[in-house]
């Protein structure tokens, strides 16, 4: 069954949207749980503990129309990506930048009541966490609502 995105469920009815789709993408490591819906609770120390995706809660701009009303603006979603590997974190952000867009393409955002998902940006960077060096990526992505 399709999520659909309602108005008085904004937050949770887009991550039962979107984390499915997510969870679609092949984890290179084989563990059964890397896609998250914020960061993981718990220690982060070992290398097997990577690679993650984690999506993060939307956000939503508000246009004040007048005192009383409000134009909803388009909704920001950010996914990231950390690995121990940069070769790996590129492979993985391919794979969510093709699952997005063949998700738009096909139609099945726009049944779930998300209208033009658009990638505004990307970005990559790296830290050290121990002895681990961890590559990261972050998606913007940026859509609306059928109900706007």
């Amino acid at each position: 069954m399709t999520a659909v995105i309602r108005d008085t469920n904004v937050y949770s009815d887009l991550h039962n949207c979107l984390m499915p789709k997510l969870k679609t993408i092949t984890d290179p490591s084989g563990k059964s749980k890397w896609v998250y819906g914020a960061f993981p609770e718990g220690e982060i120390t070992s290398k097997s503990d990577y690679p993650l995706i984690i999506l993060t809660s939307g956000d939503i701009s508000y246009d004040p129309l007048t005192l009383k009303t409000v134009k909803r603006g388009p909704v920001r979603i950010v996914i990231d990506v950390y690995s121990t590997n940069g070769a790996q974190l590129d492979t993985i952000s391919d794979e969510i930048t093709n699952t997005m867009e063949i998700n738009e393409n096909n139609g099945s955002f726009t049944s779930s009541g998300i209208d033009t998902m658009r990638l505004m940006s990307s970005t990559y960077g790296h830290f050290e966490r121990g002895a681990l060096r961890v590559h990261n990526r972050t998606f913007n992505y940026e859509f609306d609502f059928g109900w706007f």
